[in-house]
């Protein structure tokens, strides 16, 4: 999803533009004046950042944390590489057109993260507080029946002496 945003979005004649440089000059040209959308296209290259702290909250096992930083960063930037390919997509003007590479990179990542983190967000509701997958959980009936195994290994060693 991230690497997406670094891939080509838009080309002009020969050049080709990441999403980084196309907020740049909206942002210098003014296109979205001062409002909202100016505030926000400001903090787009906070993405990195932002994934940053959803990936090292999935480092250090906060699972809800994690998903739920990944739910938003997918939605936000699935909608913007989605956006950008239903507006611009096949048009072009000037010899400027939209490079598709970035927004379809970014939409499958965006995909994939946002069916991960529900995944996530649903299955850690069934799992029992405190267990991680990799733990065992033995029941008594089955320590009893292991005792009795060693035990009955050991008479069966002692008895062929």
């Amino acid at each position: 999803m991230l690497a997406g945003t670094f891939l080509p979005w838009v080309v002009s004649g020969g050049v080709l533009r990441n999403s980084y440089a196309i907020v740049g000059i909206v942002g210098r040209l003014g296109l979205l004046g001062s409002g909202f959308g100016a505030t926000a296209l400001s903090r787009w290259p906070l993405l990195g950042p932002v994934a940053m702290v959803g990936m090292i909250a999935g480092i250090v096992q906060l699972w809800r944390t994690a998903a739920v930083i990944t739910l938003l960063f997918g939605l936000l930037t699935g909608l913007i590489g989605g956006a950008a390919l239903a507006v611009a997509g096949g048009h072009g003007a000037a010899g400027v057109g939209l490079a598709s590479t970035g927004p379809v990179v970014t939409l499958t990542g965006a995909i994939a993260s946002v069916g991960g983190a529900v995944l996530v967000l649903l299955g850690s509701r069934r799992r029992p507080a405190g267990l991680s997958g990799s733990i065992e959980v033995v029941q008594p009936v089955q320590i009893r029946h292991r005792v009795e195994s060693v035990q009955s290994a050991i008479s069966a060693r002692e008895d062929q002496r």
